[in-house]
């Protein structure tokens, strides 16, 4: 979709919004009731724009999963409602005024989730880019990536040294020392990410394994 028929897609949406603005209903078309207060409405709008990373007013599959990680199948299946594989801002509309009949506190949960992850995206994203490595790892698999890290590093400095590893993982914890490529006897957050990150490319299922193992060990939820 080019960006003149995404302006006029926008555009078109908007216009039945303010057509239906002294009704209960965007349109019949679109086959909701408009429900939500207009200060939800408009930041669900900024969400799904904050996920629409090619301006075309549609959410497909990997622009979802770059956000929600393994939870986007489970979102497109919620929201798809034609099952064309991807979610047009009405879709998106409609999901979350039928939501907000019955669970209003959902919806509001749901903005929170997703505007955290984008916040928190960002942070990641600015972080690779410093330490030379391609951030592939699915977002929630980051998330507990970075749990684990702040777990380990009991002092909290932001690095990890021998004695935490040791503390952790017991006899194979000086297996974890691979991590430091720089050798200066600790591993920095950007060296915990970057070598996850070349591990994902490699073996998922290895990356996953690791952080069960770890998570059991230190008694940490997902």
């Amino acid at each position: 979709m080019s960006n003149t028929e995404a302006r006029a897609a926008l555009d078109a949406y908007h216009s039945r919004r303010r057509q239906a603005a002294g009704r209960s209903f965007v349109s019949s078309a679109a086959g909701y009731q408009r429900v939500l207060p207009r200060d939800v409405e408009r930041r669900l709008e900024r969400v799904f724009a904050s996920m629409d990373k090619n301006h075309d007013w549609a959410l497909e599959k990997a622009e979802v999963a770059q956000v929600l990680g393994t939870e986007s199948d489970c979102m497109l299946d919620m929201v798809d409602v034609n099952k064309d594989y991807k979610v047009t801002i009405e879709e998106w509309m409609r999901y979350f005024n039928n939501l907000w009949q019955f669970m209003p506190d959902s919806v509001h949960h749901h903005i929170e989730v997703v505007e955290r992850r984008v916040r928190g995206g960002s942070q990641y994203h600015a972080t690779a880019v410093t330490a030379g490595y391609q951030r592939i790892v699915p977002p929630d698999v980051e998330r507990q990536l970075d749990l684990l890290f702040q777990a380990i590093d009991r002092d909290g400095n932001g690095a990890i040294d021998k004695t935490e590893c040791i503390a952790a993982a017991g006899r194979e914890g000086p297996v974890m020392f691979d991590i430091d490529t720089n050798q200066d006897s600790k591993v920095t957050v950007e060296e915990w990410m970057k070598f996850f990150n070349h591990q994902w490319m490699a073996s998922p299922d290895s990356v996953m394994c690791i952080l069960e193992v770890m998570k059991k060990r230190l008694s940490l939820r997902s």
